[in-house]
């Protein structure tokens, strides 16, 4: 409530207090001093009417009755005038200019005893009768009293004045001297001690009241230890509470602020994007405890070859970010960078492991690639990917060439996962060939993309982009439905031929991946050794452990195994042993260099250690009569390609098939 609410509300309340005093009290002070007036002139005039009735007989006691009667007058100042008379006679009077009086404005006292007010409100005369024996004769005489009105009006009056002064003024300016005690003392304090809450900058004067000073200082304490709290809190949410870095807020800040101050016609600053390679793997391998001990080492490392003009930060799980303002050359700027690599590179050793932790690092360049935080993280991030792409370990910078690239595969994202919905995906067969009898011994299922208008898409394509985004898994799901589909059909028509279908690593990855196999052969009713399942050899490295008893799980299944681009990637005959595959594939960049000796060499090795290690062995992507007649030399006998036939469509395979179906003896 305002001062002037509670001013107002006081003086209403003052004055409900002058009218309570009218009504109940003001009345009552008119009665009770009327009848104050009424006693000391009843007291007289009983008084005198007894000392003058014995007198008055006798005329020879006119003057004493006159000595009482002046007596009277002198003492009571509320009698004006004495009369005794006799009927309508006046024998006595203290006024020579008495006259006979109306009896109308008598008043007897024994009536005036029940009302004196009217003796004065009504200005009436007090008389009492008195009887005397005169002679034999009792005769009755009136002894009057008037009253003096004016003396009664003013001490009235007074008595009021008074009343007015004590109960009604003086409690008013009593009032209003504790209502400016309040303002000043008070309120006025309080008012700058809120204003203090929204001002803590500001110093307030003392205040003469011991506890407004208390609760300032304890405000001033308050506010002190909450301007701490705030710049704590302040560097807490800016700073990463695992390696002590800078965070992505703190990150974003800084760049809004090199972006204000920087000349945008002069090379501003490099923002270089951090990200470590297959660092899930170790978290995996080693633990998330271990992992994160990692990336301290790893912030330590990276702070240790910052330069001084550069900002370090945190912003994910094992991303980093520096920004390097006012690089004097592209080629200092990657002498850093590879010096950054290498550093992660050693950080095994100072962790007490043996795992190499390498980072692929996306550059862009303020202004040239962007003008504000988000489109420079966008870019560096996709330069990151590309880095990766390329191999990991090394760093590449942005460019709108790779920019328009990466947009076209976000486009072709989208588009090819509404192909699914809008079924544009088609399996082609190729089949596969044993080079001695020239029949098909089986076939490979191969994913096309034929859209509305006939264009076809490349599974180069579309393919790794399924891989990177993780839409393989539903891809490569209805790759196993269309091809186990396709079998139940052939289980009549082309009951002996075996189909290999394509899984990823990804896919086989999966939980519940062997459930949803046999769920499949329920459903179809296909007997798995008509079914071969080609792998890859990134399932090698990716989770061996978990990949190997998914092996094992397919294996008890009934399925076959083929290990696919054989050579390609991270091949060894201690994964070989490990891992119960039936057949080898030989990729084709090693058909295509079997004309040299090194080529030869590696592809003779592969087929004489697949027949060591009891495995069947197809060579793919043969296109030439010279690479059938040397795979056959070499005792590799089934191969697939081009020399024999390309993926066909359902119809043209089937035809193919019914042409070059082995014999039946």
């Amino acid at each position: 409530m305002s001062l002037f609410r509670f001013s107002v509300l006081i003086l209403l309340l003052l004055a409900s207090y002058g009218i309570v005093i009218e009504i109940f009290y003001y009345a009552k002070l008119k009665v009770q001093f009327s009848e104050l007036a009424y006693e000391h002139i009843e007291k007289d005039l009983l008084e005198l009417s007894e000392a003058v009735a014995p007198l008055i007989a006798d005329d020879r006691n006119a003057p004493e009755i006159y000595q009482q009667m002046d007596w009277v007058t002198f003492t009571n100042r509320f009698v004006d005038d004495i009369v005794i008379a006799s009927q309508n006679k006046i024998l006595y009077s203290s006024n020579i200019n008495s006259a006979v009086t109306d009896s109308i404005q008598h008043l007897d006292i024994s009536e005036a005893n029940f009302q004196p007010q009217k003796l004065f409100e009504q200005k009436r005369i007090l008389v009492n009768k008195i009887e005397i024996l005169q002679g034999r004769e009792v005769q009755t005489l009136s002894v009057g009293f008037t009253p003096n009105y004016q003396a009664y009006e003013y001490l009235l009056a007074q008595r009021i004045k008074t009343f007015f002064i004590y109960l009604i003024i003086l409690p008013f300016i009593g009032v209003l001297i504790f209502i400016e005690i309040l303002r000043r003392y008070i309120i006025k304090p309080l008012n700058q001690l809120v204003d203090y809450a929204f001002n803590p900058c500001q110093v307030l004067p003392a205040s003469p009241i011991t506890e407004l000073n208390s609760i300032y200082l304890a405000m001033k304490k308050a506010f002190a230890g909450l301007e701490d709290d705030k710049r704590l809190l302040y560097q807490k949410v800016r700073t990463d509470s695992l390696t002590g870095l800078c965070n992505r807020l703190a990150l974003k800040e800084h760049i809004t602020e090199l972006v204000n101050v920087s000349d945008p016609k002069k090379r501003g600053f490099s923002l270089l994007f951090l990200d470590f390679d297959d660092f899930k793997y170790i978290n995996d391998s080693l633990g998330h405890d271990k992992g994160d001990h990692i990336l301290c080492c790893a912030a330590k490392a990276l702070q240790s070859h910052s330069p001084s003009n550069s900002f370090l930060a945190r912003v994910g799980g094992d991303e980093f970010v520096m920004l390097v303002a006012d690089c004097e050359s592209k080629m200092r700027l990657e002498k850093l960078m590879q010096a950054l690599i290498n550093a992660l590179l050693n950080l095994g050793n100072c962790c007490h492991n043996s795992f190499a932790v390498s980072c692929s690092i996306g550059v862009c360049c303020y202004p040239e690639n962007g003008k504000n935080y988000v489109e420079l993280m966008q870019k560096a991030d996709i330069a990151m990917y590309e880095a990766k792409r390329l191999g990991k370990g090394r760093y590449y910078f942005y460019s709108p060439q790779l920019n328009e690239r990466v947009q076209k595969n976000i486009e072709l994202d989208h588009s090819m996962r509404q192909a699914l919905q809008n079924q544009e995906f088609v399996l082609y067969y190729q089949p596969k060939i044993d080079l001695k009898t020239k029949t098909v011994v089986g076939a490979e299922a191969l994913i096309r993309w034929i859209k509305p208008n006939g264009e076809v898409i490349s599974p180069a394509d579309f393919i790794p982009i399924a891989e990177l985004n993780g839409f393989i898994v539903q891809l490569g799901e209805w790759v196993l439905e269309a091809a186990f589909t396709q079998l139940q059909l052939w289980s009549k028509r082309l009951p002996d031929c075996v189909l290999s279908i394509n899984v990823s690593a990804r896919q086989l990855a999966e939980p519940g991946f062997c459930d949803y196999l046999k769920s499949l052969l329920a459903k179809y009713q296909l007997d798995p050794k008509k079914i071969d399942l080609e792998v890859t050899e990134y399932l090698f490295f990716d989770h061996s452990v978990d990949n190997l008893k998914t092996v094992n799980a397919i294996k008890s299944m009934g399925f076959s195994i083929s290990l696919d681009d054989f050579g390609t990637g991270f091949s060894s005959l201690s994964y070989l042993k490990k891992f119960h595959v039936d057949q080898i594939k030989i990729d084709k960049s090693f058909i295509d260099d079997f004309d040299s000796e090194s080529g030869a060499i590696f592809i003779e090795t592969i087929v004489k250690m697949s027949e060591s290690l009891k495995k069947q062995i197809i060579a793919e992507g043969v296109e030439t009569a010279s690479q059938a007649e040397y795979l056959q030399s070499v005792g590799c006998i089934n191969v697939q390609g081009f020399l024999f036939s390309k993926p066909l469509p359902l119809a043209e395979f089937e035809r193919y098939y019914q042409k070059h179906k082995p014999a039946v003896f």
